[in-house]
């Protein structure tokens, strides 16, 4: 529907001891979406008729630039410095009818707006040092890094009611977040006699995050008071220290690896305004790993790899899922982050099969308990909801892939792939107990074929059955990808036209039923595009990318 331009240059240079680099590329873009929903109430038969629909306009600039050189023999240093700058808008139309009973009375109704002008800049500086150890493959490397993030957001907003009590409402806000992040990793990997590999490594990581909110309301003839419900000021730190140890052993035709690491994790998170509020996350965890591989059979030259891995992983709480500053979605919603969300825990245990390191077979369950997840909560008297995070319970997940298809290298090269998923959840919703089933699969192909030696045609695919995300059914639905590459000028350039969702089937219809509340509609984006680029190399054609392997789509991943 609307259009996006991209422009860009990347220069390389490799010569003697060092290499560096620049890129840049700007992106001019707009997109949609357009919400279409119903919510129930069981307790009263009311229900929110809602249809929204947002504009986002915006603009990105990004550069990057490096350099990598051996300052001595076995040494290896280098610099990265990347920056983002985006300016961001959007435009927001939202309608919702009150209806009630089985002849759908009309209670009332509301029209809002909502005007945002955002700008954001994010800025990372990465230096990483290596030292290659001996002719057999030991290395020591270290690598520090600095990141800046701001983000700043005006908003603008009106709500109109008709057949509603209560005046119409106006208001203003200025939304201003800031983090710096900073790391330091050091691994060594350590090859010794008898087949033994011996890996160490250290990890540390802070994070500091400001937030600052001001919000105002309009009460007429240009007086402005404070919005109290949504100013607010918050402060998050985060440190992050690891340490592991692992080790492998070649038996034979048998490669077993085990490990451990430790982490130390210690949140804190302060909010001062509206009211002086803290949290605390202070845990020591220690999540073991083995992994066993054993060659199956030989298959056109390739061997089959069969592998057991064995694992326990954690995933803590970010910034914006703990901030409890509430945001204005319409007169009717808002979203809000939990500070007193905690880490969830999963036990990964799976056994795959590798044709040439691509993964053709792989099964495996996965056990999370405190999982967190985001959740829609509603307030049974006056019907406003607000959307959150919260920890549910217990998710149990057997999962099952197969793919199967032509290596890449000849004239025609395909896979196609597909992964079933059975979720079990237990556990509680606003406070009450509830249990969900499902099951659902995931289909994918990618074919390829070289139509000259200059001209390539490709399509890409998938289908999802009944997906689930954050506790909402979506329906089935799908997308097909294809574009045509054509090499011109002796191979210095490639025109390239592509076209994404080419039926437009790549949209969401969702369904929720959970404790006395029903949601379903649909939600669209503006994911049909076809574009035309143009790639121009001015130096020496640089070495071929290594082929695609067999992988699902990127628009199916979650």
């Amino acid at each position: 529907v609307y259009a996006t331009q991209t422009a860009g240059v990347t220069i390389n240079n490799s010569g003697g001891k060092s290499t560096t680099y620049f890129s840049y590329q700007y992106t001019n873009r707009t997109n949609f979406e357009e919400i279409i929903s119903e919510r129930y109430f069981q307790s009263d038969s009311t229900r929110f008729k809602q249809s929204s629909f947002t504009r986002y306009p915006g603009t990105t600039h990004y550069a990057a630039i490096g350099i990598d050189f051996a300052p001595r023999p076995k040494w290896n240093l280098s610099f990265d410095l990347r920056y983002t700058g985006t300016k961001n808008n959007s435009e927001a139309e939202n309608s919702i009818d009150v209806l009630r009973g089985i002849n759908n009375g009309l209670l009332g109704n509301t029209r809002s707006v909502s005007i945002n002008d955002n700008y954001s800049h994010f800025l990372a500086q990465t230096a990483q040092l290596k030292y290659k150890m001996d002719s057999l493959g030991s290395e020591w490397t270290t690598q520090l890094e600095y990141s800046f993030y701001r983000y700043n957001n005006d908003q603008q907003y009106t709500n109109r009611s008709t057949l509603v009590n209560g005046p119409s409402t106006a208001g203003t806000g200025d939304l201003l977040n800031k983090k710096n992040i900073v790391s330091i990793q050091s691994d060594l990997v350590w090859k010794l006699p008898r087949k033994y590999t011996l890996e160490l490594g250290v990890k540390s990581g802070i994070t500091g995050s400001q937030n600052n909110a001001a919000f105002l309301i309009d009460t007429g003839n240009n007086v402005y008071i404070t919005d109290r419900f949504q100013t607010n000021r918050y402060r998050f730190q985060e440190q992050i220290h690891a340490a592991y140890v692992q080790g492998s052993r070649t038996f034979g035709k048998w490669v077993i690896k085990p490990g451990i690491r430790l982490e130390i994790t210690d949140m804190e998170g302060r909010q001062t305004i509206p009211g002086d509020t803290s949290f605390f996350i202070r845990r020591t965890d220690l999540f073991p790993y083995i992994y066993i591989k054993h060659p199956i059979l030989k298959m056109y030259g390739q061997t089959l790899m069969g592998s057991l891995i064995f694992r326990k992983s954690i995933r803590r709480p970010y910034y914006e899922s703990l901030n409890p500053f509430p945001r204005f979605i319409d007169p009717f919603l808002f979203e809000v982050g939990n500070p007193n969300l905690k880490p969830q825990f999963t036990t990964n245990a799976e056994f795959n099969v590798t044709f040439n390191d691509i993964p053709v077979v792989a099964a495996g369950i996965n056990r999370t308990r405190s999982i967190f997840n985001g959740v829609v909560y509603q307030d049974d008297v006056t019907k406003i909801a607000y959307r959150t995070f919260d920890n549910l319970g217990e998710n149990d997940e057997f999962y099952f892939r197969l793919i199967t298809g032509i290596p890449p290298g000849k004239r025609y090269f395909f896979y196609l792939g597909g992964i079933y998923n059975h979720t079990r959840y237990d556990g509680f919703f606003q406070n009450r107990p509830f249990q969900f089933r499902q099951g659902t699969y995931t289909l994918f192909t990618y074919h390829e074929y070289k139509v000259t030696k200059k001209f390539t045609a490709s399509m890409q695919g998938f289908f999802r059955s009944k997906a689930i995300q954050n506790l909402y059914t979506l329906d089935d639905f799908g997308g097909m990808f294809i574009s045509f590459n054509h090499a011109l000028w002796n191979r210095k350039a490639n025109l390239i036209i592509s076209c994404s969702d080419v039926f437009r089937t790549n949209r969401a219809d969702f369904r929720f039923d959970q404790n006395n509340q029903q949601v379903f509609g649909t939600r669209v984006n503006d994911t049909r595009r076809l574009g035309i680029t143009l790639r121009y190399n001015v130096g020496f054609k640089p070495k071929e990318e290594k082929k695609q392997g067999f992988d699902q789509p990127s628009e199916t991943k979650d």
